[in-house]
């Protein structure tokens, strides 16, 4: 079982692991049901409207990752809805951080941006998030090894706004 595009882990499953284990097998396995949410869709439009001067979806070669986009300076921003999970974006960026920091690229700090909340957060990668990305590295190398999908659910009240909510409790 390959993790992500070639092996490597993803920015989205960094996301999803911090969230809920079981979210991040169904979605590396290929059950997509972003596809089907409203909020996925609504995002989407926040993401597509916000910042309209800056360039979209930018590519980071040899990385295969995409971020939201970049400022000249070597910046990298991603644009998220809420902060209802607010770690998880933070641990993704922070992935990002690590990716380019372990290629000796000069990108040395990213912001996450919550347009509808006028505010943004500037994330550097710390020893400390470091060490927590390696962590959930390890662990999605664990749960996307296992052949079954894991029964644990989040103790928190994210199932129902989640685009997997019908799947996980139909």
């Amino acid at each position: 079982m390959q993790v992500g595009n070639k092996g490597v882990v993803t920015g989205t499953q960094i996301a999803y692991a911090s969230i809920c284990k079981r979210k991040l097998w169904l979605y590396t396995y290929g059950v997509k049901m972003e596809e089907f949410s409203e909020r996925v869709e609504e995002a989407k439009v926040l993401h597509l409207t916000s910042y309209p001067n800056k360039t979209k979806e930018v590519e980071i070669p040899g990385c295969g990752i995409k971020v939201d986009f970049c400022e000249k300076d070597g910046s990298i921003h991603e644009v998220k809805m809420s902060k209802s999970v607010e770690k998880a974006h933070i641990l993704q960026l922070a992935y990002y951080l690590k990716v380019f920091a372990d290629k000796s690229e000069q990108i040395k700090s990213g912001t996450i941006h919550y347009p509808r909340l006028r505010k943004t957060q500037n994330i550097y990668l710390t020893d400390e998030l470091r060490c927590e990305v390696e962590n959930l590295e390890k662990e999605i190398q664990v749960i996307t090894g296992k052949k079954n999908v894991p029964n644990e659910f989040p103790k928190r009240n994210f199932c129902r706004r989640c685009s997997y909510c019908e799947f996980c409790f139909s």
